[in-house]
């Protein structure tokens, strides 16, 4: 096993429906975040969550994130 992750269209496909929808963790803990309504702590728990996604190992997404927002 290399270590390598290699993309393939399934995953394009699988990404770019997460885009479309919505479904994914990234947007569900931020709309969390967004919404006035919740408590802090709610909104204090989906910043928690968030923290993963934003790690700098994250940064090698930046091409392929890209590609989705053109």
């Amino acid at each position: 096993m290399s270590g390598e992750f290699k993309v393939t269209d399934k995953h394009w496909a699988m990404f770019a429906e997460l885009l479309r929808t919505g479904n994914d963790p990234v947007s569900f803990f931020c709309s969390v975040l967004a919404d006035e309504k919740a408590s802090d702590e709610r909104r204090r728990e989906a910043a928690q969550e968030l923290l993963p996604y934003y790690h700098p190992r994250l940064a090698k997404m930046g091409p392929l994130l890209r590609r989705f927002t053109r």
